[in-house]
C-alpha cells in the first residue's frame, strides 16, 4: 500500500517530497487536525458495530449461537466489501468534484451513481446467499452451522441496506465535515446498540439479523439526508488536503 501511495503521489502532485519535516502542515491547512480525528473516528465507529455484535450475541443466546452469527457475518462480508472499496475510491474523485466548483447536484449525482455501482455488484452475491444459504453455511462451518441459512439471508439483506453509506460518509468527509458522518454513525451503531438485547430477547437470533437491517436502512438513509442537505444552496465548500 505504501508503494502503491508512493507511485500514486508522483503522478498526481507536482516535486512530492517524500522525507523531509512537516512543520507548517498545520499552519497551512487551517482545521487539519480536527479534520483527521473526525475521519479516524468514523473509520473506528464504523469498525465497532460488527465487532460489539457477536459479543453481544454469545452474551444473550450462549456460544453456539455466535458462533452461528459469526458464519453469517464470513458469509455475507463479501456483500459489504464493494462499498467499502467504492466509497474509499470515490473520495479522491469526490473531493476534485467539490475543490473545482462543482454544484451540489452534481455531487449528489456521483454519489447516487457509486451507490448504484455498488448495488449493481452486490446483487447477484445477495441473490445466490437467498437462494443457496445453507449450502454457503455448510462449506463455511460444517452441518453444524445449516442453521445459519436464515440469519445469512438477514445479514445479506442488511449489507445490502448498507451500500449507500460508504459513498456517502465519503462524500461528507469531501465536502469537510467528517464530524456529520461521525456523528451519523454513532446515532446508528451506538444509538440503536439498546435494541439489540431487546430484539433477541423478543425474536431470537432472528433478532440480531433484523437489527441490523435496521442499522444498515438508517446508516445509509441518515448519511444521504445529511448529503442532500450539506449540498443545497450554495456552492460546497473543498474539503482540507
Amino acid at each position: 500500500m505504501w508503494v502503491l501511495g508512493i507511485i500514486a503521489m508522483r503522478r498526481t502532485l507536482r516535486d512530492p517530497v517524500l522525507l523531509g519535516s512537516v512543520r507548517g502542515a498545520v499552519a497551512e491547512n487551517p482545521g487539519l487536525w480536527r479534520f483527521m480525528l473526525a475521519a479516524n473516528a468514523d473509520v473506528t465507529l464504523t469498525e465497532l458495530a460488527a465487532r460489539i455484535a457477536p459479543l453481544f450475541v454469545g452474551w444473550i443466546l450462549g456460544p453456539a449461537a455466535a458462533g452461528l452469527y459469526a458464519v453469517a457475518q464470513r458469509a455475507t462480508v463479501v456483500i459489504q466489501q464493494p462499498a467499502q472499496i467504492m466509497g474509499q475510491a470515490a473520495y479522491a474523485e469526490l473531493a476534485r468534484l467539490v475543490a473545482g466548483g462543482g454544484s451540489g447536484a452534481e455531487l449528489r449525482t456521483a454519489l447516487l451513481r457509486c451507490g448504484a455501482v455498488a448495488i449493481t455488484v452486490a446483487m447477484p452475491v445477495l441473490l445466490i446467499l437467498a437462494f443457496f444459504g445453507r449450502a454457503v453455511a455448510i462449506a463455511l462451518g460444517g452441518q453444524a452451522f445449516a442453521g445459519a441459512a436464515d440469519l445469512i439471508l438477514l445479514l445479506a439483506i442488511a449489507r445490502t441496506a448498507w451500500l449507500m453509506a460508504p459513498p456517502a460518509s465519503s462524500a461528507l468527509t469531501a465536502l469537510g465535515r467528517p464530524t456529520l458522518s461521525v456523528a451519523a454513525n454513532m446515532a446508528i451503531n451506538l444509538g440503536l446498540l439498546p435494541l439489540l438485547p431487546l430484539m433477541m430477547l423478543s425474536f431470537g437470533l432472528a433478532g440480531a439479523g433484523w437489527h441490523a437491517i435496521i442499522q444498515g436502512v438508517g446508516a445509509s438513509a441518515l448519511l444521504l439526508a445529511m448529503v442532500i442537505r450539506q449540498t443545497r444552496g450554495p456552492a460546497p465548500h473543498a474539503a482540507v488536503s
